[in-house]
């Protein structure tokens, strides 16, 4: 058997699909673009696939990683995004397909940029804020609670940058040990001040700031 890594974007009008739903859309891809998948063994097999981090409903995403198996070792990684492609939607584009160089659990950071419909309205503001030492957001836990943390201490860089709107460029601690979602830090900047904003997750990264592979 082979392992081979998916990557791939969710954009388009797939931001608004759950990861269920993700998951189900790519178990019926892998299998109408006929590539040699394997299944698990047991009373209720069901085809190999792990995903590296869920992306939040809403989110667009230019660095997806799904894990597959091949029952062939010979299976040439170099027609699998052609015909994936092939039999996927234009919002889930598949970009490289390759055997994996490290495990999903080396996933440390996720980096983001979120854009504000704001005409560049924010940019002092989100200067302001962001350089505070204390930005305090309920998260909430595994078991339901709800609990304050200082977002400000798990920021690990963070660049905030004006075009025609304003965008945040931010990387945050992802994976298993732990998880902080941008739009936590976003909703409590914005307070109730309404505006349009689009978060995207643009790289997974390892313990060295570097893409997952």
């Amino acid at each position: 058997m082979k392992n081979i890594r998916l990557f791939y974007k969710k954009t388009g009008n797939a931001k608004y699909v759950s990861h269920l739903d993700t998951v189900r859309f790519m178990s019926r891809l892998l299998r109408r673009a006929g590539l040699p998948v394997w299944y698990t063994e047991g009373f209720n097999p069901h085809l190999y696939i792990t995903f590296a981090l869920p992306l939040s409903l809403g989110m667009k995403s230019e660095y997806e990683i799904a894990d597959i198996r091949l029952t062939d070792d010979n299976y040439p990684c170099e027609c699998i995004c052609e015909l994936l492609n092939q039999n996927s939607t234009p919002d889930y584009c598949f970009f490289s397909a390759a055997e994996p160089e490290k495990k999903l659990t080396e996933l440390t950071f996720a980096r983001f940029v979120v854009s504000f419909q704001d005409e560049g309205s924010f940019y002092g503001a989100l200067e302001s804020f962001m350089a505070q030492k204390e930005i305090l957001v309920e998260k909430r836990t595994k078991k339901g609670d709800i609990k304050l943390i200082n977002a400000a201490e798990d920021i690990i860089d963070y660049e905030v940058k004006k075009d025609q709107n304003t965008q945040l460029h931010i990387t945050l601690p992802a994976g298993n040990n732990k998880n902080v979602n941008p739009d936590l830090i976003i909703k409590k900047f914005l307070g109730k001040t309404e505006c349009f904003y689009e978060i995207n997750r643009v790289l997974l990264l390892d313990s060295d700031k570097k893409p997952l592979k």
